[in-house]
């Protein structure tokens, strides 16, 4: 087994940097934006750059959203039907359907 004679062949063990936050937040705009209808704040610099790891989170973020709207709902005692209708369409509303390309050539 051998051992590297020296640091410059190990991983850095500092924190990320506030540039690297920085891109965290940049990618996670960008992928706000690709995967939602939701505008974001004109300060706000998004990059589209690695969107895909960030996939998962805005379907998180989204279903607590709705998670919320659905409970908020059930506690003003909305039907069951209804309550799901609403849900389902915001759900739609939020991310422009099961396909980006329909919305826009529906326009």
């Amino acid at each position: 087994m051998s051992f590297p004679a020296d640091d410059s062949e190990t991983a850095p063990s500092t924190p990320p940097t506030s540039a690297a936050r920085a891109g965290f937040w940049s990618r996670l705009g960008g992928a706000i934006l690709f995967y939602t209808c939701l505008p974001l704040p004109g300060w706000w610099v998004p990059r589209f750059e690695g969107i895909a790891a960030l996939a998962p989170l805005v379907g998180v973020l989204l279903g607590l959203g709705l998670v919320l709207v659905d409970a908020g709902l059930q506690a003003l005692e909305v039907g069951a039907l209804l309550r799901s209708a609403l849900v389902v369409g915001l759900w739609l509303g939020l991310t422009g359907g099961a396909a980006p390309g329909w919305r826009d050539r529906h326009r």
